[in-house]
Protein backbone atom coordinates (compact mmCIF):
# COMPACT_ATOMS: atom_id res chain seq x y z
CA UNK A 1 0.00 0.00 0.00
CA UNK A 2 1.12 3.42 -1.13
CA UNK A 3 0.45 6.37 1.04
CA UNK A 4 0.71 10.21 0.06
CA UNK A 5 0.48 13.36 1.97
CA UNK A 6 -2.93 15.40 1.52
CA UNK A 7 -2.48 18.67 -0.16
CA UNK A 8 -5.15 22.04 1.45
CA UNK A 9 -5.77 25.10 -0.38
CA UNK A 10 -4.00 28.50 0.99
CA UNK A 11 -4.10 32.42 0.68
CA UNK A 12 -2.28 35.27 -0.10
CA UNK A 13 -4.31 38.99 1.26
CA UNK A 14 -3.21 42.27 0.00
CA UNK A 15 -3.42 44.89 2.04
CA UNK A 16 -3.01 48.73 1.33
CA UNK A 17 -2.42 51.16 3.83
CA UNK A 18 -4.07 48.65 6.41
CA UNK A 19 -6.93 48.17 3.81
CA UNK A 20 -7.84 44.66 1.98
CA UNK A 21 -7.92 44.89 -1.68
CA UNK A 22 -10.19 41.65 -2.09
CA UNK A 23 -10.04 41.95 -5.78
CA UNK A 24 -6.31 40.93 -5.28
CA UNK A 25 -6.57 38.28 -3.49
CA UNK A 26 -4.38 34.85 -4.40
CA UNK A 27 -4.95 31.26 -3.59
CA UNK A 28 -2.61 28.23 -4.17
CA UNK A 29 -2.71 24.42 -3.13
CA UNK A 30 -0.16 23.25 -1.44
CA UNK A 31 0.73 19.31 0.11
CA UNK A 32 0.75 18.95 3.92
CA UNK A 33 3.98 20.30 6.19
CA UNK A 34 5.26 21.71 2.76
CA UNK A 35 6.56 25.32 2.89
CA UNK A 36 5.27 28.15 0.75
CA UNK A 37 8.40 31.02 0.36
CA UNK A 38 6.85 33.79 -2.60
CA UNK A 39 4.02 34.86 -3.29
CA UNK A 40 3.41 37.19 -6.16
CA UNK A 41 4.12 41.01 -5.83
CA UNK A 42 1.54 43.70 -6.45
CA UNK A 43 2.90 46.97 -5.97
CA UNK A 44 0.71 50.11 -6.74
CA UNK A 45 2.03 53.53 -7.47
CA UNK A 46 3.20 55.36 -4.69
CA UNK A 47 3.31 52.39 -2.53
CA UNK A 48 6.28 50.20 -0.72
CA UNK A 49 6.20 47.18 1.08
CA UNK A 50 6.05 47.46 4.35
CA UNK A 51 5.73 43.56 5.74
CA UNK A 52 4.76 40.02 5.01
CA UNK A 53 3.03 37.97 7.82
CA UNK A 54 3.34 34.16 7.77
CA UNK A 55 6.26 33.81 5.29
CA UNK A 56 7.28 31.59 4.96
CA UNK A 57 3.85 29.47 5.23
CA UNK A 58 3.73 25.70 5.98
CA UNK A 59 0.85 24.59 4.98
CA UNK A 60 -1.27 22.58 7.42
CA UNK A 61 -5.03 20.61 7.14
CA UNK A 62 -6.53 24.29 9.09
CA UNK A 63 -6.89 26.18 5.89
CA UNK A 64 -8.36 29.44 7.94
CA UNK A 65 -4.67 29.45 8.94
CA UNK A 66 -2.76 28.64 6.15
CA UNK A 67 -2.83 32.42 5.43
CA UNK A 68 -0.35 34.79 4.04
CA UNK A 69 -0.66 38.87 4.57
CA UNK A 70 1.23 41.54 2.36
CA UNK A 71 1.29 45.14 3.90
CA UNK A 72 2.01 47.91 1.09
CA UNK A 73 2.34 51.84 2.78
CA UNK A 74 2.43 54.69 1.18
CA UNK A 75 5.66 55.89 -0.20
CA UNK A 76 4.67 59.49 -1.55
CA UNK A 77 8.58 60.36 -2.70
CA UNK A 78 8.36 56.70 -4.09
CA UNK A 79 12.36 55.74 -2.44
CA UNK A 80 10.73 52.42 -1.32
CA UNK A 81 10.18 53.64 1.84
CA UNK A 82 7.02 53.73 3.45
CA UNK A 83 6.63 57.20 4.38
CA UNK A 84 5.03 56.46 7.83
CA UNK A 85 8.56 55.56 9.07
CA UNK A 86 10.13 58.96 7.33
CA UNK A 87 9.43 62.45 8.55
CA UNK A 88 9.75 64.74 5.49
CA UNK A 89 10.84 68.50 5.77
CA UNK A 90 9.67 70.38 2.30
CA UNK A 91 11.31 73.82 1.71
CA UNK A 92 8.93 76.36 -0.90
CA UNK A 93 8.86 79.77 -2.18
CA UNK A 94 5.57 82.01 -1.92
CA UNK A 95 6.94 83.74 -4.80
CA UNK A 96 8.92 86.20 -5.82
CA UNK A 97 11.97 84.34 -5.09
CA UNK A 98 13.05 80.77 -5.40
CA UNK A 99 14.47 77.84 -2.66
CA UNK A 100 17.81 75.58 -3.65
CA UNK A 101 19.87 72.88 -2.34
CA UNK A 102 17.78 69.72 -0.81
CA UNK A 103 14.62 71.25 -0.85
CA UNK A 104 12.85 67.96 0.18
CA UNK A 105 14.86 66.60 3.51
CA UNK A 106 13.46 63.17 4.37
CA UNK A 107 14.84 61.35 7.51
CA UNK A 108 13.84 57.82 7.70
CA UNK A 109 13.76 56.16 11.25
CA UNK A 110 15.35 52.97 12.10
CA UNK A 111 16.14 50.56 15.18
CA UNK A 112 19.61 48.89 15.68
CA UNK A 113 18.94 45.84 13.80
CA UNK A 114 18.49 48.42 11.08
CA UNK A 115 14.36 47.80 11.18
CA UNK A 116 12.28 50.82 10.76
CA UNK A 117 10.57 52.13 13.07
CA UNK A 118 8.14 55.15 14.16
CA UNK A 119 9.02 58.48 14.07
CA UNK A 120 10.65 60.41 17.14
CA UNK A 121 10.39 64.26 17.12
CA UNK A 122 13.36 65.75 15.12
CA UNK A 123 14.78 69.10 13.87
CA UNK A 124 15.27 69.91 10.15
CA UNK A 125 18.94 70.96 8.85
CA UNK A 126 17.62 73.44 6.27
CA UNK A 127 20.78 73.04 4.16
CA UNK A 128 18.88 75.56 1.52
CA UNK A 129 19.41 78.76 -0.13
CA UNK A 130 17.12 81.57 -0.51
CA UNK A 131 17.26 83.51 -3.04
CA UNK A 132 14.85 87.09 -3.90
CA UNK A 133 13.87 88.04 -7.45
CA UNK A 134 14.92 91.33 -8.80
CA UNK A 135 13.58 94.34 -6.55
CA UNK A 136 12.44 91.87 -3.52
CA UNK A 137 14.24 90.97 -0.32
CA UNK A 138 13.48 88.02 2.11
CA UNK A 139 11.04 88.50 4.51
CA UNK A 140 10.62 85.48 6.27
CA UNK A 141 10.00 82.19 7.17
CA UNK A 142 6.64 80.33 8.20
CA UNK A 143 5.07 76.95 9.07
CA UNK A 144 1.86 76.79 7.79
CA UNK A 145 1.10 80.55 8.87
CA UNK A 146 0.91 79.73 12.12
CA UNK A 147 4.65 80.77 13.24
CA UNK A 148 7.28 82.85 11.65
CA UNK A 149 11.17 82.80 11.18
CA UNK A 150 12.84 85.79 10.45
CA UNK A 151 16.29 84.45 10.07
CA UNK A 152 17.16 83.42 6.37
CA UNK A 153 18.92 80.72 7.81
CA UNK A 154 16.25 79.47 9.93
CA UNK A 155 18.09 79.90 13.10
CA UNK A 156 14.76 79.61 15.13
CA UNK A 157 12.88 76.71 13.16
CA UNK A 158 16.08 74.40 13.31
CA UNK A 159 16.09 74.94 17.27
CA UNK A 160 12.57 73.12 17.09
CA UNK A 161 11.64 69.89 16.94
CA UNK A 162 8.89 68.18 14.58
CA UNK A 163 6.63 64.72 14.76
CA UNK A 164 5.05 65.19 11.68
CA UNK A 165 5.81 66.23 7.95
CA UNK A 166 6.31 69.91 7.77
CA UNK A 167 6.25 72.48 4.88
CA UNK A 168 8.67 75.64 5.29
CA UNK A 169 7.60 78.50 3.48
CA UNK A 170 9.61 81.90 2.45
CA UNK A 171 8.23 84.66 1.79
CA UNK A 172 9.36 87.80 -0.03
CA UNK A 173 8.50 91.75 -0.61
CA UNK A 174 9.42 94.44 -2.13
CA UNK A 175 12.75 95.98 -1.61
CA UNK A 176 13.40 98.97 -3.92
CA UNK A 177 15.20 101.71 -1.60
CA UNK A 178 18.28 101.30 0.84
CA UNK A 179 20.20 102.91 3.61
CA UNK A 180 23.09 103.54 1.36
CA UNK A 181 22.94 107.91 1.55
CA UNK A 182 24.61 108.50 -2.15
CA UNK A 183 22.40 105.79 -3.56
CA UNK A 184 18.94 105.87 -1.54
CA UNK A 185 16.96 104.31 -4.83
CA UNK A 186 18.91 101.37 -4.67
CA UNK A 187 17.71 97.86 -2.78
CA UNK A 188 19.54 97.14 0.31
CA UNK A 189 18.15 93.40 1.17
CA UNK A 190 15.48 95.28 4.04
CA UNK A 191 12.20 94.59 3.13
CA UNK A 192 11.17 98.64 2.40
CA UNK A 193 8.01 97.99 4.38
CA UNK A 194 10.35 97.95 7.32
CA UNK A 195 11.90 101.10 6.80
CA UNK A 196 10.93 104.57 6.79
CA UNK A 197 12.00 107.45 4.38
CA UNK A 198 12.70 110.81 5.01
CA UNK A 199 12.55 113.26 1.64
CA UNK A 200 14.09 117.08 2.05
CA UNK A 201 12.65 119.38 -0.66
CA UNK A 202 12.08 123.46 -1.21
CA UNK A 203 8.49 124.86 -1.45
CA UNK A 204 9.62 126.56 -4.61
CA UNK A 205 13.00 126.02 -6.94
CA UNK A 206 12.63 129.65 -7.95
CA UNK A 207 12.93 130.88 -4.29
CA UNK A 208 15.60 128.56 -2.80
CA UNK A 209 16.93 125.00 -2.95
CA UNK A 210 17.73 121.92 -0.92
CA UNK A 211 20.89 119.92 -1.43
CA UNK A 212 22.67 117.17 0.46
CA UNK A 213 21.36 113.90 1.66
CA UNK A 214 17.63 114.51 0.20
CA UNK A 215 16.26 111.07 0.48
CA UNK A 216 17.37 109.67 3.65
CA UNK A 217 15.83 105.76 4.23
CA UNK A 218 16.10 104.79 7.89
CA UNK A 219 15.76 101.23 8.94
CA UNK A 220 13.17 100.22 11.55
CA UNK A 221 14.33 98.70 15.19
CA UNK A 222 14.64 95.11 15.15
CA UNK A 223 12.96 92.95 18.26
CA UNK A 224 14.87 89.91 19.76
CA UNK A 225 13.48 87.67 17.62
CA UNK A 226 14.72 88.88 14.55
CA UNK A 227 11.20 90.60 13.40
CA UNK A 228 10.45 94.63 13.03
CA UNK A 229 9.38 96.69 15.38
CA UNK A 230 7.02 98.89 13.99
CA UNK A 231 5.84 101.13 16.84
CA UNK A 232 9.55 102.34 17.34
CA UNK A 233 10.74 106.05 16.91
CA UNK A 234 13.32 106.76 14.19
CA UNK A 235 15.66 109.79 13.76
CA UNK A 236 16.19 111.54 10.88
CA UNK A 237 19.65 112.90 10.01
CA UNK A 238 18.97 115.64 8.26
CA UNK A 239 22.40 116.31 6.65
CA UNK A 240 21.11 118.92 4.46
CA UNK A 241 21.90 122.55 3.42
CA UNK A 242 19.26 125.28 2.43
CA UNK A 243 19.96 128.20 0.18
CA UNK A 244 18.31 130.95 -0.34
CA UNK A 245 17.56 132.44 -4.34
CA UNK A 246 17.77 136.68 -5.02
CA UNK A 247 15.39 138.41 -2.79
CA UNK A 248 14.81 134.96 -0.58
CA UNK A 249 15.73 133.66 2.20
CA UNK A 250 15.06 130.47 4.22
CA UNK A 251 12.21 131.14 6.96
CA UNK A 252 11.61 127.26 8.88
CA UNK A 253 10.94 123.59 7.51
CA UNK A 254 7.65 121.98 7.87
CA UNK A 255 5.86 118.68 7.41
CA UNK A 256 2.69 119.68 6.97
CA UNK A 257 1.45 119.70 10.32
CA UNK A 258 4.64 120.93 12.37
CA UNK A 259 7.28 123.35 11.67
CA UNK A 260 10.51 123.51 12.50
CA UNK A 261 12.99 126.09 12.95
CA UNK A 262 15.81 124.34 11.45
CA UNK A 263 17.85 121.00 10.75
CA UNK A 264 18.76 120.40 14.49
CA UNK A 265 14.99 120.49 15.47
CA UNK A 266 14.26 117.75 12.60
CA UNK A 267 16.96 115.80 14.41
CA UNK A 268 15.40 115.83 17.64
CA UNK A 269 11.97 114.80 16.15
CA UNK A 270 10.37 111.34 16.43
CA UNK A 271 9.26 109.79 13.93
CA UNK A 272 6.91 106.42 12.71
CA UNK A 273 6.13 106.75 9.20
CA UNK A 274 7.67 108.26 6.28
CA UNK A 275 7.90 111.85 5.74
CA UNK A 276 8.14 114.94 3.54
CA UNK A 277 10.26 117.84 5.16
CA UNK A 278 9.72 121.27 2.82
CA UNK A 279 11.74 124.27 3.09
CA UNK A 280 10.05 127.68 2.93
CA UNK A 281 11.57 131.32 2.16
CA UNK A 282 11.28 134.78 3.06
CA UNK A 283 10.73 137.32 0.51
CA UNK A 284 13.46 140.05 1.80
CA UNK A 285 11.97 143.30 -0.52
CA UNK A 286 15.48 143.24 -2.81
CA UNK A 287 18.28 142.27 -0.81
CA UNK A 288 20.11 138.82 -2.02
CA UNK A 289 18.63 135.77 -0.05
CA UNK A 290 21.43 133.53 2.04
CA UNK A 291 21.88 129.73 2.74
CA UNK A 292 21.38 128.17 6.51
CA UNK A 293 23.91 125.46 7.11
CA UNK A 294 21.72 121.90 7.37
CA UNK A 295 18.52 124.59 7.37
CA UNK A 296 19.42 127.00 9.84
CA UNK A 297 18.00 129.99 9.32
CA UNK A 298 18.78 132.93 6.46
CA UNK A 299 19.34 136.52 7.19
CA UNK A 300 18.27 139.66 6.37
CA UNK A 301 14.44 138.95 5.96
CA UNK A 302 11.38 139.54 8.12
CA UNK A 303 8.82 137.31 10.17
CA UNK A 304 6.33 139.05 8.51
CA UNK A 305 7.66 139.33 5.27
CA UNK A 306 7.39 142.78 5.24
CA UNK A 307 10.29 145.00 3.46
CA UNK A 308 12.26 147.13 5.83
CA UNK A 309 14.87 149.54 4.11
CA UNK A 310 18.83 149.82 5.98
CA UNK A 311 19.45 153.85 6.99
CA UNK A 312 21.77 155.43 4.81
CA UNK A 313 21.25 152.34 1.58
CA UNK A 314 19.73 153.09 -1.57
CA UNK A 315 16.47 152.87 -0.07
CA UNK A 316 16.09 155.95 1.63
CA UNK A 317 16.66 159.69 0.48
CA UNK A 318 17.07 162.18 2.64
CA UNK A 319 16.06 165.90 1.03
CA UNK A 320 17.31 169.34 3.37
CA UNK A 321 15.20 172.33 3.48
CA UNK A 322 17.62 174.59 0.90
CA UNK A 323 17.53 171.51 -1.65
CA UNK A 324 14.06 172.39 -2.03
CA UNK A 325 13.31 174.92 -4.64
CA UNK A 326 10.19 177.59 -4.90
CA UNK A 327 9.01 179.49 -7.94
CA UNK A 328 8.10 183.18 -7.60
CA UNK A 329 5.19 184.77 -4.90
CA UNK A 330 2.15 185.93 -6.49
CA UNK A 331 1.62 189.46 -6.54
CA UNK A 332 0.46 190.81 -3.16
CA UNK A 333 -2.11 191.14 -1.67
CA UNK A 334 -3.12 187.88 -1.62
CA UNK A 335 -6.08 186.59 0.50
CA UNK A 336 -4.15 183.13 1.56
CA UNK A 337 -7.62 181.84 2.17
CA UNK A 338 -8.40 181.53 -1.46
CA UNK A 339 -4.73 179.52 -2.01
CA UNK A 340 -5.47 176.02 -3.49
CA UNK A 341 -3.15 173.09 -3.52
CA UNK A 342 -3.24 173.21 -7.18
CA UNK A 343 -2.29 176.95 -7.31
CA UNK A 344 1.10 175.73 -5.84
CA UNK A 345 4.08 176.52 -8.54
CA UNK A 346 6.75 173.95 -7.56
CA UNK A 347 9.96 173.53 -9.35
CA UNK A 348 10.87 170.41 -10.30
CA UNK A 349 12.18 167.93 -7.62
CA UNK A 350 16.19 167.19 -7.77
CA UNK A 351 16.56 163.64 -9.06
CA UNK A 352 17.50 161.41 -6.28
CA UNK A 353 18.29 157.83 -8.51
CA UNK A 354 15.61 156.38 -6.49
CA UNK A 355 11.41 157.21 -6.65
CA UNK A 356 10.87 158.73 -3.72
CA UNK A 357 8.21 157.40 -1.38
CA UNK A 358 4.76 158.69 -1.28
CA UNK A 359 4.70 159.74 2.28
CA UNK A 360 7.93 161.27 1.14
CA UNK A 361 6.37 163.41 -1.39
CA UNK A 362 3.50 163.98 0.84
CA UNK A 363 5.39 165.40 3.48
CA UNK A 364 7.72 167.77 1.15
CA UNK A 365 4.28 169.50 -0.68
CA UNK A 366 2.99 169.90 2.68
CA UNK A 367 6.26 171.75 4.03
CA UNK A 368 6.32 174.07 0.52
CA UNK A 369 2.73 174.68 1.37
CA UNK A 370 3.21 176.49 4.90
CA UNK A 371 6.40 178.23 3.86
CA UNK A 372 4.31 179.91 1.25
CA UNK A 373 1.70 180.78 3.60
CA UNK A 374 4.19 182.27 6.19
CA UNK A 375 5.52 184.35 3.19
CA UNK A 376 2.45 185.71 1.73
CA UNK A 377 1.20 186.83 6.02
CA UNK A 378 4.82 188.36 6.29
CA UNK A 379 4.65 190.99 3.48
CA UNK A 380 1.36 191.74 4.24
CA UNK A 381 2.26 192.81 7.46
CA UNK A 382 5.25 194.97 6.29
CA UNK A 383 2.79 196.63 3.90
CA UNK A 384 0.57 197.33 6.36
Amino acid sequence: MVYSKDTFKYSVHYFYDEVEDEQALEQGIGEFESQVTTYKVKPRTKYALDYVENLPLTIGTDVSKNVINVYYALDDNEDEIPDKYQILFTYVSAGNGSVDGEIKEVHTFRDDNDNYIKPTPTSPKANITVNADDKYAFDYWTVDGSSKDYHINMDTFKTNTYLENTTFTVYFDKDEIGTNPENPDNPDGIPDKYQVVFEYRSEDTNRGTVYGTVKEVVTRPQNEDGSYNMEAPVYPSANVTVSGIGSYSFNNWTDGSRSYANADEIKAAEFTQSTTFTAQFNYNGGGGGTGGGGGGTSGGTTGNRRYTSTPGGPGSTTITPEDVPLAPLPELPVDVTLIDDGEVPLAPLPKTGQTSKRTTLTMILSGIFVAVTALSRKRKEEDS
